[in-house]
């Protein structure tokens, strides 16, 4: 079972993987090689903000569609993207994609 990483976890991970990358010629990369990283946040405000933030230190634009706000990286091929999904875009998933008023008793 996957655990919470700390961020000093995380690093010394891109770090392993790099290197694996980098001095296992057999393995395997992907043709359009991304990273999400979900932003958690308490309020909508907060995870905006945060989304935002990184996107000003980064000198990047910052877009927001059906309640997904997001910024993209792009570091030598690979994507990297941080995103934050709204409650109420949270919520017209879960409709969307539940069972909830479509089972008659």
């Amino acid at each position: 079972m996957p655990q919470l990483a700390t961020r000093e976890e995380l690093v010394k991970g891109l770090r392993d993987l790099a290197g694996l990358i980098e001095h296992l010629p057999t393995f395997p990369v992907p043709d359009f090689p991304r990273l999400d990283f979900a932003v958690q946040a308490e309020t909508d405000e907060e995870g905006i903000l945060t989304v935002r933030s990184v996107a000003e230190h980064l000198s990047l634009s910052y877009d927001e569609r059906n309640g997904i706000y997001s910024c993209d990286l792009y570091l030598d091929g690979l994507r990297l993207n941080v995103f934050y999904v709204t409650q109420a875009a949270r919520e017209r998933h879960r409709q969307v994609t539940s069972y909830h008023g479509n089972i008659e008793a």
